[in-house]
Formats: C-alpha cells, structure tokens, sequence
C-alpha cells in the first residue's frame, strides 16, 4: 500500500465515522470530521456534500449550495449530489434549478424514486401539471407504498381538475 492509498483509507474511514454521526444525530460531530477532512483533502466530494447537508439542515442554504456545488463538480457521477441540490434550491424556491438538478440525478439513476417526488413538486410550482403527474406517476410505479408520493398524486390531480 502506497502513503496515498494509506491517505485514501484513512479519510474513507474517517469519513465513515462522519456518516455515523450524522445518522446518530450528531451533527456537529459529523461537521467537524468533515471539516477536518476537507482542510486536509479539498477535493474529497463525499465530505463536502455532507457539509452541505449540515449547512441545509441548519437553514444556511448558500453554504449549502456552495458546498454542493463544489461536490457536484468533483463527482459529477454521483446522483445523490445532484438531488440533494435540487432539494436546496428548491427550498430557496430555485425552482428552474431544482427541476435541472433532479434530472440530472434521474438522467443518471433513473430508478431512484425521491428524485421523481422532488421534481413533481417543483414542476407543480411551476404549474407544469402534466409532467408533475408524470414524475409522481413514474415514483409510485418504483415504491408503491410511497405515502408522500400518493399524497403529491392527490394534490396534482386536484389542481388538474379545480376549475378556473
């Protein structure tokens, strides 16, 4: 094993730790990993994805599209990062860059059902009833017991059929 295969692991586990954190509830733990992580390796995706995922969650939704951003751009690949963009420019009511986000995550994952979700939601805003139904359709097709997505379903339809 080479010093940068060593270095590789040791921030692949490190990183893991982070994740823990994360999914245990703690994450300022998880920041800080991720934190220290990317001082040391700034071009290390994973770490600052999960950073954004911190900053969204804490409302700071600049910090959380830069850092996503950024991700996006070293790991272009990775459909869960375009996704969780489109959630955060969704949320700052981006919906045009929401929309292009979640297909990016489709065009590269097309059986991941809560990309189909977000992205009936967002063309919903933009009162694009018949492709939200489309993508709400294509996400219970995938998860048939998706309750938030049978409940978006009802929503598109009632706005389909409420009259002008």
């Amino acid at each position: 094993m080479t010093n940068l295969d060593a270095e590789n692991y040791e921030t692949d586990v490190r990183f893991k730790k982070a994740l823990e954190y994360y999914r245990a509830g703690e994450v300022h733990e998880a920041e800080k990993i991720c934190k220290e992580i990317c001082h040391a390796n700034p071009d290390y995706s994973p770490a600052l994805h999960l950073l954004g995922i911190v900053a969204y969650r804490g409302g700071l939704y600049d910090v959380a599209v830069n850092q996503m951003i950024r991700a996006v751009q070293l790991s272009p690949d990775t459909p869960f990062f375009h996704s969780d963009l489109g959630n955060v420019f969704l949320a700052q009511d981006k919906v045009n860059e929401a929309i292009l986000c979640y297909r990016n995550a489709l065009r590269l994952a097309p059986n991941l059902v809560r990309p189909y979700y977000h992205l009936s939601i967002a063309l919903t805003k933009k009162d694009l009833l018949d492709e939200a139904l489309q993508s709400i359709e294509i996400a219970i097709k995938l998860k048939p017991d998706y309750t938030d997505a049978l409940y978006q379903a009802g929503f598109i339809l009632g706005r389909k059929n409420k009259p002008d």
